[in-house]
């Protein structure tokens, strides 16, 4: 085992990504730790042989405490140890300080496009621990039109068990099916959807793993939903949920429309599209959210009020009352955190009983990650349409 992993470090130092080996640390998954001081970084090599940073951006200092260990910062590493809690304990000669790492948290991501129409489906999840997928502790999948455990498809897969359960119709409080071995011959359901054993499987392999279910949707079920994912490690570290895509869940029913309503982006992801039962002039405000939940906080949030032709964007809080307006036609701008909206290159039109918005929108570059876009509308006579989420953009990979 000595001489494995000395071939690996000079299969390491031989690449030119470290220019000098000061310690060695190896934890408890077979990970080997590689203290760089002239580089001011720490590298990881996986059992698998990837060789990653772990820690240091390169730039020597003692700053990013509480953030990404790739972008704190390093001076001189020359000592390496592994915790009894599995921290990395890193000594830094040139700044006197003894550095710790926790083991970094889980991550997800997807392994197709979630733009999926149909009332049965066989979707795939993948999920990567740092420290290899057997340190995954449970694993989620929710399927809704927003973030909420109630009234939702909401799946957990137990990692250690290696068994998934079905959340319960009224949330996660609710409590939980029966465990499901997936590729036996049973089943779980609630009144969204049913997961079958047959077709469904986990796979391990290094740091991932891959969740590929079979699922049914049930009828009441149909619609536009979200797909959101989120991990948990058997040492507590979570990815968060993270909106991943976007799926049609079909009905066999003709649709049933109640109005005012709203029929998604037309052309583009920049024109939406709003209707009422009989005339646009009957439409009131009507409303495009984007954001990676259906929170008016950090999002971009924009009203149209259609009587006066009049744009609104909600702040940073998300309070209505304090949102900055303009007028569509002109040359202003509104900006928040998270994008730009300018009446340059935005307008309003209508064909029958639709009303089209096209908004000139730009994103901020911290605004990243997967987003969902929301449209609600409202009437003069004070009818609310229910929110409905049209498309998710993803961020690059």
């Amino acid at each position: 085992r000595q001489r494995s992993r000395g071939r690996l470090v000079v299969k390491f130092w031989r690449a030119g990504l470290v220019s000098a080996i000061q310690a060695l640390a190896i934890d408890s998954t077979g990970n080997v730790f590689v203290a760089d001081p002239d580089n001011r970084r720490v590298r990881r090599i996986a059992p698998s042989g990837v060789i990653s940073t772990y820690a240091g951006n390169g730039s020597a200092g003692s700053g990013g405490d509480g953030g990404l260990a790739t972008e704190a910062q390093l001076n001189q590493p020359v000592g390496l140890t592994i915790d009894t809690t599995g921290h990395l304990l890193i000594s830094d000669k040139a700044e006197h300080r003894v550095r710790r790492v926790g083991p970094n948290p889980p991550s997800v991501f997807r392994s197709e496009t979630f733009a999926y129409q149909g009332i049965t489906a066989t979707l795939s999840f993948k999920f990567s621990q740092p420290n290899g997928a057997t340190q995954l502790g449970v694993i989620n999948a929710l399927i809704n039109t927003a973030l909420d455990g109630a009234g939702a498809c909401y799946i957990a897969y137990s990692q250690p068990q290696r068994v998934l359960y079905l959340v319960n119709d009224a949330g996660p409080d609710a409590g939980l099916s029966a465990p499901l071995v997936l590729g036996s011959a049973g089943q779980v359901s609630n009144s969204q959807c049913m997961i079958s054993g047959p077709g469904s499987s986990a796979v391990v392999s290094g740091d991932t793993l891959t969740l590929r279910l079979s699922y049914s949707f049930k009828a009441p079920f149909a619609g536009n939903k979200a797909v959101y994912l989120a991990a948990r490690s058997s040492q507590g570290q979570n990815s968060g949920w993270q909106l991943l895509g976007l799926m049609q869940v079909l009905s066999l029913a003709p649709p049933v429309f109640t109005y005012p309503t709203t029929v998604g982006p037309a052309r583009n992801g920049s024109i939406f599209a709003f209707q009422d039962a009989l005339s646009t002039t009957s439409l009131k405000t009507v409303w495009v959210l984007t954001n990676s939940a259906l929170d008016a906080r950090n999002a971009c949030y924009i009203a149209y009020y259609r009587p006066e032709n009049l744009l609104f964007l909600f702040p940073d809080n998300g309070d209505g009352a304090q949102a900055f307006q303009m007028p569509l036609s002109g040359n202003g701008v509104l900006e928040n955190s998270q994008c730009r909206v300018s009446s340059l290159g935005s307008s309003s039109g209508t064909n029958g009983n639709t009303l089209y918005l096209s908004l000139n929108i730009s994103y901020k570059n911290s605004f990243r990650g997967g987003k969902g876009v929301w449209t609600a509308a409202s009437n003069v006579a004070g009818a609310v349409s229910p929110w409905k989420i049209w498309s998710v953009a993803l961020p690059a990979p």
